[in-house]
């Protein structure tokens, strides 16, 4: 017998344990939480008998055969030849409770009592036992001898199920199964890129390579198959892996591609060629059906656009008004010359004094077209409002404008913060923007909704809407 008193920590323990193969193990001294614990890593090792004694409880240990303890008392058996979890527990605890009654029991005498011969008796299969009977919902440890096995009652379980939360697992194995399901009805598979978990939020999110070919009506179901099975809330990451959208395009365009460039608010890729040949369109085609993106295509010895227009979905409405991509654009008059570059900076600077809306960067660009100037505001919704200012900067200066498509997203989420701290909205985490959606997601508590004068305050001010 080895006794053991130290300061150790539970890794050290174990590794004593480990060290003088102690096969019989009784816990006398601790704060009760950590014995348990200790004794529970302890027993997850078939060969070890842990026990926790209470004080003033006497302990006897026989030391006998070990098949003919195994075979004490034990009469009737089940003679089954596997056991696979949850269902094959429920039949032996009913099986051990009827036959046995109030008994607990090693883990080497459930085996027997339900293979019904000792041939199973390895380490391997009674561990893989082990671990599957303590997943279900029917057996415990015993309170202190940690290994024996008992029943539950039928209270205990039903308090189990009741409480009872999914873990990360296995929300990651319905979502995968959701994901295939759909393969045997329309034979395309969601390949799933990577989960992430927030289980305080009870909710997953799915990134894929290109979101945006993925059928909605599809990703509503696996919402609520994902919901009913689990409680868990699935979203889907909006923005395109651009990474393998680059590797598509290198393999549709091989040692072609000079220049690519992609425009997330309009969800399209721009590619200048070294040359053109006769299948680009088809290759154009692909791209779109493979991302949901449409694909540019230029060539480098003339500059000009040979498949597909950055704005050939916008149509003119009936007030003739200009649409959004043509409205990101101011231009001078023809044949003007352009002013020194830090004297045009300071017009447009002299153009915003007055204005509440102003630009908070200013850069030098280049195209196909040649060089231009970019303005970036807090949204281009609100670089658009403002677009008699730059029409007559345009035409003091001499430059292309254009308003950048992206968004401050630090101004927003600090703005975000400000008006939900005036409206009394709490948020459980940071805004956050949604490119695909140009719009700003307030995460909320569900008692403290986002009031409707809130959304219409902060659309004035950002140009950005507010989803929940």
């Amino acid at each position: 017998m080895v006794g053991l008193s130290a300061h150790a920590d539970q890794s050290e323990l174990c590794g004593i344990i480990e060290r003088i193969s102690a096969r019989r193990v009784i816990l006398v001294h601790g704060d009760e939480d950590a014995v348990r614990a200790l004794g529970e890593q302890l027993s997850s090792d078939v060969r070890r008998q842990i026990y926790q004694p209470s004080v003033g409880e006497e302990v006897v240990i026989s030391i006998g055969s070990k098949r003919a303890q195994l075979m004490n008392g034990l009469s009737t058996h089940m003679n089954c030849t596997t056991f696979d979890g949850d269902e094959d527990a429920l039949r032996l605890w009913d099986f051990v409770r009827i036959s046995y009654s109030g008994r607990a029991f090693t883990v080497q005498e459930l085996a027997y009592l339900w293979y019904g011969n000792t041939e199973c008796m390895t380490e391997d299969r009674l561990q893989a036992f082990q671990e599957k009977l303590l997943g279900s919902l029917f057996f415990d440890r015993h309170a202190r001898r940690l290994y024996l096995l008992v029943p539950c009652t039928e209270e205990e379980i039903h308090e189990k199920r009741r409480t009872k939360e999914p873990s990360a697992q296995d929300v990651e194995a319905v979502v995968r199964e959701l994901a295939q399901r759909g393969a045997a009805d329309s034979g395309e598979e969601i390949e799933i890129k990577k989960l992430g978990f927030y289980p305080e939020e009870k909710r997953v999110v799915l990134t894929v390579d290109f979101p945006d070919v993925l059928p909605p009506e599809r990703i509503l179901e696996m919402k609520e198959a994902l919901c009913a099975q689990t409680g868990w809330e699935l979203s889907v990451k909006p923005t395109m892996n651009f990474a393998s959208a680059g590797m598509l395009l290198e393999s549709l365009f091989p040692q072609r591609i000079l220049k690519s460039s992609y425009f997330t608010e309009k969800k399209y890729y721009q590619v200048t060629l070294s040359e053109i040949q006769a299948d680009d369109a088809q290759s154009c085609e692909r791209f779109c059906q493979k991302t949901g993106w449409r694909l540019v295509i230029t060539n480098l010895g003339t500059g000009s656009t040979v498949y597909g227009h950055p704005g050939e979905e916008a149509a003119s409405n009936e007030s003739g008004t200009r649409e959004e991509g043509e409205r990101m654009w101011l231009y001078p008059q023809p044949g003007q010359e352009k002013a020194e570059q830090n004297l045009a900076f300071s017009l447009i600077d002299m153009a915003f004094a007055e204005s509440e809306i102003k630009p908070y960067k200013k850069g030098r660009k280049n195209d196909i077209e040649g060089l231009y100037l970019e303005l970036s505001f807090l949204s281009p919704a609100l670089g658009i409002r403002c677009s008699a200012i730059l029409e007559e900067v345009a035409r003091q200066i001499g430059w292309r404008l254009h308003i950048s498509e992206s968004v401050n997203q630090n101004q927003l989420q600090m703005i975000a913060a400000q008006m939900c701290a005036q409206y009394g909205v709490t948020q459980k985490k940071a805004a956050s923007y949604l490119p695909a959606q140009r719009s700003i997601r307030i995460q909320n508590l569900p008692d403290t909704p986002v009031p409707a004068k809130m959304k219409e305050d902060f659309l004035e001010r950002t140009g950005v809407p507010i989803v929940e």
